[in-house]
């Protein structure tokens, strides 16, 4: 064997194991990435395409997936990307950045837990004001919440699996010597009524994943007690079911 041939074989069998190595090898995809392909307007097609020839789940953050949703990335992208077609490709745990359940406010760039309360209802004479109606009102008990917030506002509802932040309602509360109160309910000569509609404050909702929403409160909203109800029944930590005296609320204070 002469010392030609030797130097060929051996370039060849280095170059045939580069070669191999490259095709075993799984190109990392990141967050930012996408960003950019979502900002150049390619299709949604190609980037998960892209997405599942890389084969690993990509672990956002909240933020992360805001930032996606922002530039226009739907629930089936986002989904793709924490958890593509695998296809033989190797796999790796995803990690899980999702909230547990409850109601979040972002505070200096990050999400801070806005804490429940305990609600308890109690009802009005029967004979009030001599209307035969009788009301019930949701107490809270202390002046003020413990969570402060300033405008603008932009809240996280994580909730349990089929709530949708449609469900939960937004209140202002009224003061009183020594607890918080809202209207949660009427009822008169004509039957019984809800009387949230009293205290209630409308919002808008964007759906970032299933079971995760923002919500950026309107400017109208000024300086004072609030509080987020979750739907009525146990599935998301609820005020209760119709009868009950005690439930919650997840409440905050907004500050001039």
């Amino acid at each position: 064997m002469n010392a030609r041939w030797l130097t060929k074989w051996l370039g060849a069998a280095i170059w045939l194991t580069l070669i191999s190595q490259g095709h075993g090898q799984t190109t990392v995809l990141t967050s930012s990435e996408i960003e950019k392909m979502l900002a150049a307007k390619i299709s949604e097609a190609i980037i998960v395409a892209r997405v599942n020839q890389a084969g690993l789940p990509i672990a956002l953050s909240v933020d992360e997936i805001i930032n996606l949703k922002k530039l226009g990335a739907s629930d089936t992208l986002i989904e793709s990307i924490l958890s593509p077609s695998q296809k033989g490709a190797a796999t790796a745990p995803a990690r899980d950045t999702k909230l547990e359940v409850g109601v979040y406010a972002r505070k200096a760039g990050n999400w801070v837990e806005v804490g429940p309360e305990v609600v308890n209802f109690k009802s009005s004479s029967p004979f009030k004001a001599y209307t035969f109606r009788m009301d019930m009102n949701g107490h809270i008990g202390g002046a003020s919440s413990r969570t402060t917030l300033k405008t603008p506002i932009e809240i996280m509802l994580i909730t349990a699996e089929g709530i949708s932040a449609s469900e939960f309602q937004l209140v202002r509360l009224r003061l009183k010597n020594t607890h918080r109160e809202f209207r949660f309910m009427s009822s008169g000569l004509g039957g019984a009524k809800s009387g949230v509609d009293r205290d209630a404050v409308p919002y808008d909702f964007k759906k970032i994943m299933p079971g995760q929403f923002t919500i950026n409160l309107p400017a109208s909203v000024v300086a004072g007690e609030y509080a987020f109800l979750p739907p009525m029944g146990g599935g998301a930590g609820g005020i209760g079911s119709p009868g009950a005296t005690l439930g919650k609320a997840y409440t905050f204070r907004v500050l001039e």
